[in-house]
């Protein structure tokens, strides 16, 4: 930054300025007449300094002083740097007396200030500070720089060359020598002064050249800039790395040399840390920080000498009270009107570039690895980069926030059609992080294939589902099933954009041996902690042949109409840190009608539900593999969760619904999770009472193969029930050696322990291997239990897929099975 011939860019008091034009304006004059006279009325400082505990550090401190003049020489630049020195003596009772003492300095060691003047001045201006905060205990080292015309770099130069003095005893004179507090060296400065003691602080220098220099000088703990003078771009104040007090006064400025108040603040406003303060002095033009002592300059030199005592407190001698006087307004309010201090906020860390990384579903270097692997990262659909940028939940530009990454990384694990979610923060530079997503795609076409045999009937699943559809993330699935109550064939339409970002929509037709089935359901769910409302919109019909189930057998048969319009919506009401509390409101219209095929048929029910409730969600996210997918990284929440909700429907019924959760780590790989769920009705109508509870145990062990241990205990307990719900225990529902439907209740209690081993890598870059033991149990009625063995064969890169093969020992007979070996095979896990 070259200053133009005959000047020193924004230097008030130099030696030569531009010249002025030869004709202004008369107006023009006036109107800066005018405003000369308006702001100074309107700056006079009027008040006093109210707090005695500070108001005393604006006056003489416990230490007389003593005063040394010395002219060093910078042999490696042929340069004199004469310094004058004003240094602590002895402690004295009172205030300062006048003449040099004989007692030499205390027996501590100082903390050093180096102080650079303006254009105009010399070593021995400013004494009004040197005097000051030597009377405080601190050395003040006032140097002078000689010349003009290379100042910025004579001046850095210089006060480099001054701390290297400061660490040689034969520099000093005799009584400062091993008395000086060489680790805490403070760089304060005036005008281009200021330039100084920024530039040791970090300031970045643009050079004509186009050359950047970097003047910081590490031995520097702190900073104190008063009125800045030169004219550099915020950037250049990016790298500063030292606290920094800086100083201007509500005069400071000079419209003839068109510097404003605001650009005595850019150093202030430009720099990215929180140790930054600002303290504007009632009445102070710029050579105000330089003038020497009046009657006139006694109340701005007070606020000056009171507020650098506290900031040189608490950055180089440490004092905690010190730093909290500065931070929490004590001194602020102390000025009374004298000044203002304004006190830096912690900077906003901002997100920077967003990288995203997509990798195919084998990357190159599992591709390398055989033509097979090749033709499938051909055939299979690539996620785009949009995709992947679309859900996340932050932006660049954007403050940074840990918990978005977290949660985007959660959000992006539950496409199937990914197989590994990567969401990291890069190193802080510049006041911004970097951030990495790399994800790799899973297998984009699923295929289901299931058979099993139960009571002598073939039982088969058959389902198709392409994934990623027009790289929007949506899926078409086809299913023919042939279960063991009907024969069922489906076509389901998932997308979770279809009216933006997590606007999920889901559409399901059914054609039925027994009926068919139409659902549309649009929402918008609980993403993020941050999520300011959400929606639930469903319409369903369902027309089915049910059965009601009693010692295995089918007691009762029925023709079931189901109807249901339901709109749920939620808005924040407030936060709680990582948590989200919503004002819950809807309708939930439900309609079941029954016709008899044999036995007893329930009741009909209609109900138009218009309800209202609170849900507060709390976040605590932990991420394990290994737990139910093998090497596929799962997500839990262990932050507590309660919603309740009441709805009244015509003519006298309500009905009340709680769903809460809350977990706990047990360590870094280990949870417990509980779920209770609770609902009734009151009115006239069954109360249909059901409380549900399920804890889940997950123990994950340190071992060279990946072993886990998972535990699931359950119970259900129905009270005055509607006629069609029963709770089962068997195949379906964790008792994996017993048939479908062999024992029913009101009431029932489950309990499954499986230890689970992993081999912790992929067999063919597709399967890993696993095994595992069980132990099931159940009271419906009795206690019926089950144990044994398996295999499993995780299969991550396919959504999420896992083979089970078992085979369990079933302790009891069933009203349909005897005691003994049941093999079963399974694509899901037992609980």
């Amino acid at each position: 930054m070259s200053a133009p011939p005959g000047r020193h860019p924004g230097c008030e008091g130099a030696a030569t300025r531009p010249p002025l034009p030869r004709i202004l304006n008369v107006n023009r004059l006036a109107a800066i007449g005018c405003l000369v006279l308006a702001t100074s009325c309107a700056t006079i400082p009027r008040g006093s300094l109210t707090d005695p505990k500070l108001a005393q550090f604006a006056r003489a401190g416990p230490y007389r002083v003593v005063q040394y003049d010395l002219d060093w020489f910078d042999a490696k630049r042929q340069r004199h740097v004469p310094v004058h020195i004003y240094a602590p003596a002895g402690v004295a009772a009172g205030p300062l007396a006048g003449g040099v003492p004989t007692e030499g300095p205390a027996p501590t060691l100082h903390p050093v200030i180096i102080f650079s003047h303006g254009f105009g001045n010399s070593r021995f201006g400013y004494s009004y500070l040197g005097t000051h905060w030597a009377s405080y205990g601190y050395v003040a080292v006032h140097p002078e720089h000689h010349g003009g015309g290379r100042y910025q770099v004579n001046i850095p130069e210089d006060l480099h060359f001054v701390i290297d003095q400061l660490q040689l005893d034969d520099a000093l004179p005799p009584p400062l020598r091993t008395r000086l507090d060489r680790a805490h060296i403070a760089v304060a400065g005036h005008s281009v002064g200021a330039y100084g003691a920024l530039a040791m602080a970090g300031l970045r220098v643009l050079f004509p050249d186009g050359s950047v220099v970097n003047f910081r000088d590490p031995r520097v703990s702190a900073a104190i800039e008063m009125s800045m003078s030169e004219n550099f771009q915020s950037a250049s104040y990016t790298q500063i790395a030292t606290p920094v007090l800086h100083m201007t006064g509500t005069r400071d400025w000079d419209l003839l040399a068109r510097t404003l108040p605001r650009k005595r603040r850019t150093p202030f406003n430009s720099i990215r840390r929180d140790d930054q303060y600002l303290l504007v002095v009632g009445g102070a033009s710029h050579t105000t920080f330089s003038d020497e002592e009046s009657e006139a300059t006694r109340p701005a030199h007070d606020v000056i000498r009171m507020t650098s005592i506290v900031f040189l407190d608490a950055y180089l001698r440490g004092d905690r009270d010190a730093l909290a006087t500065l931070r929490d307004g004590d001194l602020s309010r102390a000025l009374d009107g004298l000044g203002h201090l304004t006190v830096k906020s912690a900077p906003v860390l901002r997100i920077g570039k967003i990288a995203i990384h997509t990798a195919p579903v084998f990357d190159p270097e599992e591709a390398s690895h055989g033509g097979l692997y090749r033709a499938v990262d051909m055939i299979a659909v690539r996620t785009p980069e949009e995709l992947i940028r679309r859900f996340l939940l932050f932006r660049e530009g954007e403050p940074f926030d840990a918990g978005k990454l977290t949660e985007s990384e959660r959000n992006l694990r539950t496409f199937d059609f990914l197989k590994t979610v990567s969401v990291t923060a890069g190193q802080q530079h510049d006041g911004i992080v970097d951030v990495d997503v790399t994800t790799q795609d899973a297998f984009s076409t699923d295929v289901d294939l299931e058979f099993s045999n139960d009571g002598g009937r073939s039982l088969y699943t058959f389902a198709v589902t392409q994934l990623d559809l027009f790289g929007r993330g949506s899926s078409l699935g086809l299913h023919t099933e042939q279960g063991r109550e009907r024969r069922l064939n489906s076509i389901e339409f998932i997308d979770p954009a279809t009216f933006g970002r997590y606007w999920n929509a889901n559409v399901l037709l059914a054609k039925n041996s027994d009926g068919n089935e139409e659902r549309l359901a649009i929402g918008r769910p609980l993403f993020a902690s941050s999520t300011h409302f959400t929606l639930d919109g469903l319409t369903d019909h369902l027309l089915q042949v049910a059965r009601i189930y009693q010692d295995a057998a089918i007691h009762s048969q029925f023709r079931h109409e189901h109807r249901e319009l339901e709109l749920n919506g939620g808005v924040k009401i407030d936060t709680q840190g990582v948590g989200n509390l919503r004002l819950l409101a809807g309708m939930d219209f439900l309609t079941d009608t029954f016709a008899p095929v044999f036995g007893l048929q329930p009741d009909e029910r209609r109900f138009r539900f218009v309800t209202l409730g609170l849900d507060s969600t709390q976040f605590d996210l932990i991420k394990l593999d290994h737990v139910d997918y093998g090497l596929k990284d799962q997500d839990f929440n262990l932050g507590a969760h309660a919603s309740a909700d009441i709805g009244h429907s015509a003519p006298r019924i309500w009905r009340v619904r709680s769903d809460s959760s809350v977990g706990r780590r047990l360590g870094s790989r280990s949870f417990v999770l509980m779920h209770v769920l609770a609902s009734t009705r009151a009115g006239d109508t069954n109360r249909n009472t059901i409380w549900s509870g399920d804890g889940r145990l997950v123990v994950k062990f340190s071992t060279r193969y990946p072993m886990t241990l998972v535990s699931r205990l359950r119970a259900d307990l129905g009270s005055h029930l509607d006629r069609d719900v029963q709770f089962f225990a068997d195949g379906q529902n964790g008792l994996r050696a017993y048939p479908n439907f062999a024992f029913e209740g009101r009431r029932r209690v489950l309990l499954n322990i499986e230890q689970r081993m992993f081999l912790g890598r992929e067999l063919w870059q597709v399967v890993e291997p696993g095994a595992a033991i069980f132990l099931d149990s159940a009271r419906v009625g009795g206690l019926r239990s089950d144990f044994g063995a398996g295999l499993r064969f995780s299969i991550a890169r396919y959504q999420s897929a896992i083979i089970r093969v078992d085979a369990a020992y079933a302790v009891n007979d069933s009203p349909i099975s005897k005691r003994g070996l049941v093999i079963s095979v399974a694509t899901t896990q037992a609980f």
